[in-house]
Formats: structure tokens, sequence, C-alpha cells
């Protein structure tokens, strides 16, 4: 294997081991199965990883770190609330689709964390993770515009429109996608706009 940085190296594993998950599942995610597919030798795994456990907690706490990166591309600042949500939810899911069998292995590592003793705060951590960049983004989309809903609740709403999106697109049902987030951000936006006229009534 030609040299590479750690860090190099470390996303390597991380993508091999997302990818057998998708395909094949958390039981067949063997250290030798994720460096074959990694195309390394098996004993370099372990100079970035201390097992196979670490590295699939590693994967799940990925996730997040790469949407934070994608949603900052979607969401230029102070072009309003309604518009944030609007390119939020358009943006993730297109983000979702381009590489669903990451979104699959997150899902799937999810479940397994909440039976791995290691691993068991990850799920919590990682949903907060989700929830604090997407109030981070909304917040910057409004910008000075002032606002009377909790934006933590609206993220909250946001993203679990977009996991039951997610698992629609996992289950092979992607025609019906863009009328379902049309009808999500309708949905998102008219909670608004009634929320400002409740505060201002």
């Amino acid at each position: 294997m030609a040299h590479m940085r750690a860090d190099d190296r470390r996303r390597l594993f991380i993508d091999a081991a997302a990818k057998v998950v998708a395909e094949e599942g958390v039981a067949r995610a063997t250290t030798r199965r994720i460096t074959e597919v990694a195309g390394a030798p098996t004993a370099s795994l372990h100079y970035v990883f201390e097992g196979k456990d670490a590295l699939l907690r590693a994967v799940l706490e990925q996730g997040p770190i790469d949407g934070r990166l994608a949603g900052a591309r979607f969401v230029p600042p102070g072009i309003g609330l309604s518009a944030g949500v609007e390119a939020l939810m358009r943006g993730y899911l297109a983000w979702i689709v381009d590489d669903i069998g990451w979104q699959q292995a997150q899902f799937e590592l999810m479940l397994w964390a909440t039976r791995t003793p290691s691993a068991r705060h990850l799920p919590g951590q990682v949903y907060r993770s989700y929830l604090d960049h997407t109030v981070e983004l909304l917040s910057a989309a409004a910008g000075e515009q002032r606002h009377a809903v909790d934006l933590s609740t609206l993220a909250s709403q946001m993203l679990a429109a977009l996991d039951g999106l997610t698992l629609q697109a996992i289950a092979g049902q992607r025609s019906d996608l863009p009328t379902m987030v049309d009808r999500a951000i309708e949905n998102l936006c008219c909670w608004l706009a009634s929320s400002e006229r409740e505060s201002i009534g």
C-alpha cells in the first residue's frame, strides 16, 4: 500500500467500512473484509483504529461531520429563514440521495450502537450534532431577521422529515421524493408563517 497520511488512511477505512455495512450488513463487516474493500493490508487498519468497533464508531461519528460541511454549501447567510429552510431541505436531500449507501450504513450503525455498550452513547450524540449544526445554519440564514419560532424545534422537525425521506430513498421509492420534499417544505413554511402571525397578533 502506498504511503498515506494518517487522516487519509483513516478516511479510506471509514468509507470502506460504510460500504461493507451498507451492502453486506454489520455482521459481515470484519476487519479482513473492510481492508479487502479498502485495498489495504489488514494490519494497516490497526495503525489508525484499535479494532473493528472503534472503526464502526468512527463511521457513525463521521456522519454529522460530513453533514456540517455539506450544509454550509447550501445556505448563504442572510437569505431569510423560510428560504434557508427550503435551501437546507433540498440541499440535504440531494446530498442524501447522492450517496444513499452511506446513509444506509448510518442507519444500520445507529441500531448497532444501541446494542453495543461501548457505542451506546453515540446515537444521541450524533443526533445532537446534526441538530446543533442545523440550528446554526438556520440562524445564519435568518441573519438580522426577527423570528417567532424556536430554531431547535424547527431543526428537529426538519430532521424528522429528512429521516423519513432517507428511509424512502433506501427503500427505493425515489420517484416520490421531489413531491414529498415539496410538501415538507410547504408544511414547515406554513408553520413558520402561522407562528409569525400569532406573535404579532
